[in-house]
């Protein structure tokens, strides 16, 4: 005879065990198909689904046939062993978990954060990234069935389900209609399998078809009414005039770039608005720049003089060239009202229409205004590589010149030692400006569009110390660190490359708008790079990033969405791009409804083994048996409020049971003395689970025979 612990106070049991882990299992697993739109189809998808699965099933069986309080324990443990055996082993190999373990995950963990740091939407997961994965879903999973089918607090276990839409929303890129209603529906089971008993329960099969028909139709509609509602005129939106950083308003709801950059300014809410679209034939055509500006006095940018302005036409480039063009580009300006064009890095050769003029001092095109202008630009681009740029070096100017200019703060003398000590090792320019930007993307800054409270009154200063800002700061801090090493820089506005649409033309939106320091090279001329964090422009350009290898293969042709140049197919590839064998393609994708069939077939096993536990009351407590004893009673008239306890109960039943059933009377005072203890003693005493269904076995057979003999009862309702 087995004695169990009674279960803990509201832990679900019986077959909603079983439904409640199907349900979490097809929530969290929609919500891990979101993260499809940040990482490349890769072997993490398979992996954190299987991570998922093994953890809900730990914890279900342990709830089932154990003690349930463990099963919490049971679902955390899974998720180590999984995380341990699968990622801890030398090179792709699962090996049992050992004394190298540890330090090999950390290993992994270093390498996946990297791998976020330097990629560009969608990053290709390599194992470090694939493992963060698989254990944050994991985790998640253990959280979610911990709060909602051990502690009956489903509420709170939405919130821990609506983290995973979380990483999706914060990149901008908003998950499909088909995952939110999944999610919702979800929540919403959850919310009914887990909800306290009012009255007599019908039995789970009975609700199931109702409780499942209201979920989808509260889910559907609100999904469906909700951006509805939002649509409607004046609900919660105004058109007002856009602006990108500290300066001058476009007015009319159109968006100008401010030629005035304060350090010490928030960035506020960019504008989402389509400002320009463009289609080209070239693979990559990196940012297109509207403005440059050269004099910094410690506080703000502000542009060069300007020079002897000439006629648009030719090849436009701050020195003679030669340059043949490579390919195209034609632009369709849409929301963007200023009197500088959009134009692309490197040289250019324009087709449009009006008096527009060429400044080569600031390298800009400036004249009427942009909007609702359509243009064509011929570009020759440059042998940009990191060997080209490693034999370059940078560009002999006078002394004393605005592209060298460094302020003369409390702290340039400590900035200076800084960037020195930043780049002590390298030799050249290239790997100068290399090191400035591998500093700024490291772990210790972090992107901020809030900028903390100032310390001192020099703002680069404080930027160093915080190490928190948006792209304003960090170009500031790496062209002024350039000019401390001797090499020539600037900053350049403009526009990161939009995403690219169905038909091929890639849009542009005010949130696109972006500032980034370049450096003058003898050979090569203005080159950009990019220091601030991966966050919020994906990886640098490829010959500025260090992860991709120096040979340069053919560039993929898709512009990223995270707009920064797209780094070609390497033998090590960057983050975003796919690579196919003979074999194959290297994704694996499973469906989320293959996922759904497979569990609701281990469901279902579950069920069947639930369902013949419940003749012998493998995992009944008190609670259970007197909810069974409730049903049994109603089907022969006898109802009871929630409000009465086990005594009042017993009464009742006494009343309603002939006297002459002795051994029903005696099982309703034994169970009605087992509820009590459960609810109300500190300590619970131990009941034997067959015990308790052969109590209400008896008291159910007693009455019924009284409904049966037609013996009078006591009053039905109390």
């Amino acid at each position: 005879m087995r004695m169990l612990a009674p279960a803990p106070r509201g832990a679900v049991t019986g077959p909603r065990v079983w439904l409640g882990a199907l349900v979490i299992a097809v929530g969290v697993r929609a919500g891990l198909g979101t993260l499809g739109a940040l990482l490349a189809p890769g072997p993490w998808l398979t992996a954190a689904t299987v991570a998922v699965v093994l953890v809900l099933a730990a914890a279900a069986v342990t709830r089932a046939f154990g003690p349930p309080e463990w099963a919490p324990v049971a679902a955390l443990a899974t998720a180590v062993l999984v995380v341990s055996v699968g990622y801890g082993g030398e090179g792709s190999t699962p090996a049992l978990p050992g004394t190298e373990t540890l330090g090999r995950l950390a290993d992994l963990v270093r390498a996946g954060t990297a791998t976020v740091n330097e990629g560009r939407i969608p990053v290709l997961a390599d194992r470090g990234l694939e493992l963060i994965v698989v254990a944050a879903v994991a985790m998640a999973a253990v959280v979610i069935d911990a709060l909602a089918l051990s502690l009956r607090m489903a509420g709170l276990a939405g919130v821990a389900l609506a983290g995973l839409w979380v990483p999706t929303l914060v990149f901008e890129r908003p998950p499909s209609t088909a995952s939110l209603l999944i999610g919702a529906s979800v929540w919403l089971l959850l919310l009914w399998l887990t909800r306290p008993a009012r009255g007599p329960d019908a039995g789970l099969w009975h609700e199931a078809p109702l409780a499942v028909t209201v979920t989808i139709t509260v889910a559907v509609v609100a999904i469906v009414v909700g951006p509805l509602a939002a649509a409607l005129p004046g609900y919660g939106s105004m058109r007002l005039p856009a602006t990108w950083g500290p300066g001058i308003g476009g007015g009319q709801g159109l968006l100008s770039l401010s030629d005035s950059l304060d350090l010490r300014a928030d960035l506020g809410s960019q504008p989402g608005q389509v400002v320009l679209t463009y289609t080209s034939d070239l693979p990559d055509v990196g940012p297109l720049r509207t403005q440059t500006l050269m004099d910094f006095d410690g506080q703000r940018w502000h542009p060069a003089p300007a020079g002897d302005r000439e006629p648009a036409t030719g090849v436009l480039w701050p020195e003679p060239t030669t340059a043949e063009p490579t390919g195209s580009i034609d632009v369709n300006v849409r929301d963007f009202g200023q009197d500088h064009l959009p134009i692309p890095l490197d040289p250019r050769a324009l087709s449009l229409d009006g008096s527009w003029q060429y400044d080569p001092v600031r390298d800009e095109v400036v004249g009427g205004s942009t909007r609702g202008l359509a243009f064509h630009v011929d570009v020759a681009q440059r042998d940009l590589t990191a060997e080209a740029l490693r034999a370059d070096h940078a560009a002999l100017i006078p002394e004393g010149s605005p592209e060298l200019q460094v302020p003369d703060t409390p702290f340039a003398s400590r900035i200076a030692d800084l960037a020195r000590e930043i780049t002590d090792g390298t030799s050249g320019t290239y790997d100068q400006a290399l090191a400035l930007q591998s500093y700024f993307r490291g772990t210790d800054f972090r992107y901020a569009t809030q900028i903390p409270p100032a310390q001192t009154n020099d703002p680069l200063w404080d930027f160093l110390n915080d190490r928190a800002g948006y792209c304003v700061q960090y170009a500031t801090a790496m062209a002024v660190m350039a000019r401390d090493l001797g090499i020539p820089s600037r900053v350049g506005i403009g526009f990161l490359p939009g995403e690219r649409g169905a038909d091929g033309t890639i849009s542009v939106t005010g949130d696109r708008a972006h500032a980034w320091p370049e450096l003058w090279f003898a050979g090569a001329g203005w080159v950009r790079f990019e220091p601030t964090p991966a966050v919020q422009t994906g990886a640098p350009p490829t010959y500025a990033n260090p992860a991709v290898a120096a040979v340069p293969q053919e560039p993929d042709n898709l512009v990223p969405s995270a707009g920064t140049q797209t780094p070609p197919s390497t033998t090590q590839p960057d983050a975003g791009t796919t690579t196919t064998t003979s074999g194959g393609s290297t994704s694996s994708r499973l469906p989320w409804f293959v996922l759904a069939a497979v569990v609701l077939l281990a469901g279902g096993g579950g069920l069947v083994l639930a369902r013949r536990g419940a003749v012998h009351g493998p995992g009944w407590g008190p609670e259970e048996a007197w909810q069974r004893l409730r049903r049994e009673a109603a089907r022969s008239g006898l109802t009871w409020s929630d409000a009465g306890t086990p005594r009042q109960v017993a009464v009742q039943l006494h009343r309603a049971v002939p006297a002459h059933e002795r051994e029903a009377h005696a099982a309703i005072d034994r169970l009605s003395a087992a509820v009590e203890s459960y609810r109300y003693a500190p300590h619970p005493q131990p009941v034997d689970a067959s015990d308790l269904v052969g109590w209400v076995k008896q008291v159910g057979e007693a009455l019924s025979a009284a409904r049966r003999d037609g013996v009078p009862s006591a009053p039905r309702t109390g």
